[in-house]
């Protein structure tokens, strides 16, 4: 069994205890317009061009001349990319000695994936760490994603699965024997919103969620905070009581928001969607977490 994957991190100490892999899946259902990893949304191979590392046409060329499809042009000494004319071979990024081109899309067995994590298997066992599959959306690869997390359970690894759960109940249902934690963001609880700013409206998630639960499966719950999206405290108050009083959570996690993976887009060629929208200045950042955290707090959740 082989699968996509976009990157592999090593030594996290987020998403999931201790110290971890994690395992980037390519595919997702969602669209979410603050998506740090848009590189992880298609399945299909896509390429990465930065530019500030080109050489110059010049001084090299080798990825017009090696290009099949003439999706690469010249512009004031530099490659760029005709995206409608690419075929995401990735001819050109191993041929690209400066590492300006990049494919997004490494095909890897189950095998080679958990014989590369097993490297780490003493730090795993000191901290009390494991291997996290994310993405992207893991379940867009769901025989992979459940050939993967088989392979590392019979390694004795602890497994934690992000995922947006905007799956078929039947096949979800299916891996919580094999993933010892389930990462999962509600970005909004109303679901004309949440299908407004990430493509799918939510009640199929929030379904899954309370089967989840009923299932005694292991949630963690957070909610990534887009400032005017999703960061009102009404929005909040509901978010908070639907894991306390529907799933039977205690705890929460708010995550600011950031745009980190902005340049990717541009990378891509892709507009990113909320230019107009900045993270919360640092000066303000405090007052604004704290507001919110007291909301959910209210409620006797225990709030990171």
């Amino acid at each position: 069994m082989k699968g996509s994957i976009f990157d592999i991190q090593r030594y996290s100490v987020h998403d999931g205890p201790g110290i971890r892999t994690l395992i980037f899946l390519k595919g997702c259902m969602l669209r979410c317009q603050w998506c740090s990893n848009p590189e992880s949304q298609n399945l299909n191979n896509e390429i990465m061009l930065m530019d500030e590392e080109c050489i110059g046409i010049d001084k090299c060329g080798l990825c017009i001349s090696t290009c099949e499809h003439n999706a690469i042009y010249q512009k004031d000494n530099k490659a760029f990319i005709k995206r409608e004319l690419c075929e995401g071979c990735g001819n050109c990024s191993v041929k690209c000695p400066c590492d300006a081109i990049r494919s997004t899309n490494r095909i890897m067995s189950v095998q080679e994936i958990t014989d590369y994590v097993m490297k780490d298997i003493d730090f795993y066992n000191r901290s009390g760490g494991g291997v996290t599959l994310s993405g992207g959306e893991p379940l867009f690869q769901y025989e992979f994603c459940l050939d993967l997390l088989k392979s590392l359970k019979k390694k004795k690894l602890h497994t934690a699965l992000e995922t947006t759960a905007c799956y078929s109940w039947e096949k979800l249902k299916n891996i919580i024997q094999y993933a010892d934690l389930f990462l999962i963001d509600i970005k909004h609880m109303n679901s004309s919103e949440h299908e407004k700013y990430t493509g799918v409206g939510n009640s199929l998630i929030l379904k899954n969620l309370k089967k989840l639960s009923k299932e005694k499966a292991k949630i963690e719950i957070r909610i990534p905070l887009i400032p005017g999206i999703n960061d009102q405290l009404d929005n909040l108050l509901r978010t908070g009581e639907f894991v306390k009083n529907e799933l039977g959570l205690k705890k929460i996690t708010l995550l600011p928001y950031h745009r980190l993976g902005q340049t990717k887009y541009e990378q891509l060629g892709k507009d990113y969607m909320l230019e107009a929208i900045q993270p919360i200045k640092l000066n303000s950042h405090n007052e604004y977490m704290e507001t919110r955290k007291q909301v959910l707090r209210n409620l006797d959740l225990d709030v990171r």
